[in-house]
């Protein structure tokens, strides 16, 4: 009997076995539960790269996602290729897409962790990165870093060691690199130097064993701009390398309770009149009165506790200006920046002018829930100050506005964090890439890693929050667990604190005599 069907996409173990794979990643239950080594998937990639003297970068269209066919532009007289496939009337038929190349490894990460700017709403994702390619010389460190991960990103499509041991190679090349430049003079310093060191960053972040040295290449950005004197936010209307550093800067700053001076508001006057700016310059204010906040409530030996009772309402009249703020601004947004949403055949969706926005939106709600969390915090420390002062160390009318304050504050900043994660939550699909702007289910989702890279903080917050439900928790964890097996993201750990401000870590599991060889 002629079998018409499509062929299994399971793992290489469970096919030759002719058993069914749960195609988990990065490698099946069955192999696992087998203590075998998962071989991988036959994973054809949406996009591949021909050399030749007319080839070029192309996407195969969707409806054709399951072929492994690709269209070359070379039109020379047919011939046989080095490899033993056959290139006829144009057409290079590849059974199984073999990723060896460089330049296929960067088309493919590339195309999962970049979006293209949109005026006036976004500034997009690495954007850039082809611009600093092609004007870096061949010793530059953007080189080898943007290689290190475009194959760490190819291995855990393909499960691929070989690929995985190249990525290691490359970053260790990158890192000796910049540690070269760095200790030259500060005049050495460019845009390009910025960027290897962020890919870095995301390499470590996506890969490497939990540590407390993680975060290192953060700590040497914080470190270039302090001794430069410099403030992140007076470099947003360039490209989208600023924000990027902003983000990933202001997050490491949260989950460490740190400060850097380059995260601050610069003295000069900054026009928060233009949306993408705007949004940076109300999470730096947030993150500014978070440290201050954990500064004050980490002090063990309280010797006055009628001062510390001061500086405590201080921080909440504090707050109460930055809520405002953030309203004025919110309601001042154009149209197009706001989200919008949808109630699609009974279920509510959150959705955007484009995907890239949607997590800009996403990751500013988990900010503002830092926030009010932060709110929180001060409103049951001022309540449990005010036990241990005596009565008739203020009056009865002062102890009543003052308590009218911290009542209103606490049902003000409860209701906001609810509605910022049930905002979070109902945004999954549409930043997923699995509806459109109406609401519509797509037939093909449009995954991209750089989105699900971006979920997994404001998501694990999620998770962590005492303010969600269970239905919350329970899709945000499978939106996680779903990550995980698409892309090989994993969650090493989460450190929660009582507020629900994490420490989140992706990385991902890689087998044990790949670590091996790379050491």
């Amino acid at each position: 009997m002629v079998y018409t069907g499509s062929r299994s996409t399971g793992c290489e173990r469970c096919r030759q076995r002719k058993i069914k794979c749960d195609k988990k990643r990065p490698g099946c239950q069955r192999c696992e539960l087998n203590k075998a080594q998962c071989p991988g998937y036959d994973r054809p990639l949406d996009i591949r790269f021909h050399g030749g003297p007319r080839g070029f970068v192309c996407r195969k269209p969707r409806e054709e996602k399951k072929t492994t066919e690709a269209v070359v532009t070379d039109r020379a007289s047919p011939k046989r290729v080095e490899d033993g496939h056959d290139v006829r009337g144009g057409i290079l038929s590849l059974r199984q897409p073999r990723p060896v190349w460089d330049d296929e490894s960067v088309c493919y990460f590339v195309h999962e962790f970049s979006f293209a700017p949109k005026p006036d709403l976004c500034s997009g994702h690495l954007e850039f990165l082809q611009g600093l390619l092609e004007s870096s010389c061949e010793t530059s460190p953007l080189r080898p870093a943007t290689l290190a991960s475009s194959y760490l990103s190819l291995s855990r499509h393909y499960k691929s060691p070989e690929l995985y041991v190249q990525a290691r190679k490359h970053y260790g090349t990158a890192l000796q690199s910049i540690r070269t430049i760095l200790s030259k003079p500060l005049e050495s310093w460019q845009e390009e130097i910025l960027a290897a060191i962020m890919l870095l960053h995301m390499f470590e972040d996506t890969d490497a064993i939990v540590s407390d040295e993680r975060a290192s290449h953060l700590q040497a950005i914080a470190g270039l701009y302090a001794t430069r004197g410099q403030s992140l936010l007076s470099s947003l209307r360039g490209p989208s390398l600023y924000p990027w550093v902003f983000s990933q800067l202001q997050i490491h700053a949260f989950t460490t309770n740190q400060t850097f001076n380059c995260l601050a508001v610069p003295a000069s006057e900054v026009n928060i009149a233009h949306p993408p700016t705007g949004v940076v310059v109300m999470v730096s204010k947030v993150g500014r009165f978070w440290f201050e906040l954990q500064q004050l409530l980490e002090e063990d030996d309280i010797r006055d506790p009628v001062q510390h009772r001061d500086r405590l309402i201080t921080m909440m009249h504090e707050a109460m200006v930055t809520q405002s703020e953030i309203q004025r601004w919110e309601t001042s947004l154009p149209a197009t920046w706001k989200p919008r949403e949808i109630d699609a055949g009974g279920q509510l969706f959150v959705t955007y002018a484009i995907r890239w926005l949607g997590i800009t939106w996403i990751m500013y709600s988990a900010t503002l829930a830092i926030f009010y969390h932060g709110v929180l915090c001060c409103c049951r420390a001022l309540t449990s100050i005010n036990h241990t002062i005596h009565s008739q160390s203020y009056s009865s009318d002062a102890r009543a506005v003052e308590n009218s304050l911290i009542a209103t504050s606490f049902a003000m900043a409860e209701q906001n964090i609810v509605q910022l994660i049930e905002r979070i939550c109902n945004s999954i699909p549409f930043s997923l890439g699995e509806v459109d702007c109406n609401g519509h289910r797509l037939s093909i989702p449009d995954y991209k890693g750089c989105v699900c890279y971006h979920l997994i903080w404001p998501l694990a917050l999620v998770t962590r929050s005492q303010h969600s439900s269970k239905d919350q928790v329970q899709l945000c964890r499978e939106t996680l667990a779903r990550i995980q097996n698409m892309y090989g993201i994993h969650l090493a750990q989460c450190v929660g604190g009582e507020y629900g401000v994490l420490i989140v870590l992706a990385t991902i599991e890689e087998p044990g005599e790949v670590e091996a060889a790379v050491l």
